[in-house]
Formats: structure tokens, sequence, C-alpha cells
């Protein structure tokens, strides 16, 4: 379906500011995980009926999450300040509006009520299968890893690459 019958980020337009997926012209749509299903501004509506979350299964079934790290430096002439901040940024609101910036789910063993997660279905998804979470990032160096590996990866699931000439070109990558 990626290659052939073509994707594209959920919500992305033709000319005539028209989804491609509701058009034909795109199979399907990947979307991030803060989906605004409301009906008015930047909100899909009734579309976000048609997203389709689902867990990536092969020795175990994972949810691949990632997270925002916060820390205080050891040698801060403010630390109630820093600490103080770090708090404001643990509140369920601000995790909420820090959420619609970046295009992220805030999830936390006790969010399953709120009207954030309840309104979004990734939120939804990723709250029931807390049980299957897992740390998508690596060590500090994971941007990194990321930015040399990603372009490879990317272009064998578009088709684009067959997987050995992509592990051979990652191998290369490695040893650098």
């Amino acid at each position: 379906m990626v290659s052939v019958d073509k994707s594209s980020t959920y919500g992305y337009q033709n000319s005539a500011k028209t989804a491609l997926v509701t058009t034909g012209e795109a199979a399907m749509g990947f979307a991030s995980p803060y989906v605004d299903c409301g009906t008015s501004g930047e909100g899909i509506g009734a579309k976000c009926k048609d997203l389709v979350y689902f867990n990536l299964k092969d020795s175990k079934e994972v949810m691949y999450v990632g997270g925002r790290v916060a820390a205080v430096g050891d040698g801060t002439k403010y630390p109630q300040a820093a600490l103080a901040f770090i708090k404001a940024m643990q509140d369920q609101k601000s995790q909420e509006t820090i959420s619609k910036l970046d295009v992220g789910v805030p999830i936390s063993s006790d969010a399953g009520d709120s009207a954030f997660v309840k309104s979004n279905p990734a939120g939804s998804f990723a709250w029931k299968n807390l049980d299957k979470a897992v740390f998508e990032y690596g060590g500090a160096t994971f941007l990194d890893f990321r930015a040399k590996f990603g372009p490879s990866l990317d272009e064998v699931i578009l088709g684009k690459k067959s997987a050995a000439d992509a592990l051979k070109e990652l191998d290369t990558v490695a040893r650098k």
C-alpha cells in the first residue's frame, strides 16, 4: 500500500485544500500522535473515526513511546527555580498544551479519565496499552543515530531500496 497506492501524512492536502486520503489520491495517511478531532479550526472531526492505531508485533507486542526529559544541572545557582519549572511541566494541563505544540500525547497511569486522552484516538490507544510501552530512544546519541540511519530505513519501507542494500549502507555508516 505504501509504495503502490501511495500514502501521505494524514491531512496532507492537494491544491484544492482537500486531504489526499479523502480524495483517493493517497490510500492511507500517517498521523502523528496528537490529532485534533475537533470540528472547528484545524480539527479533522469525524475523520478521526478512520484513524487506526496498532502495536508492532514480533517476538512480543510493543508500543514504542518517547518522552520529555528534564534535569536540574548539578552546578545550577537556582535549584529551587529549576525544580519548580520541572514540576510545572509535569502538570497535566501543561502536558496537554505541550502535546498540542509538539504533536505528542501525554500519558500517565492516571490520565485515562481525562477529557484530553478520551478526545484523542492516539491518546486513548496509548493509555490502554501502557503495559506494552517500550521507550523508543536509546542513549544520549539517539538523535544522531536517527539522523544517520533513518533515511535508509525510510527508503526500504517505501520500496525505493532493497533491505540488503540498506543494510550494506547502514554497515558503512556504523563503521564511521
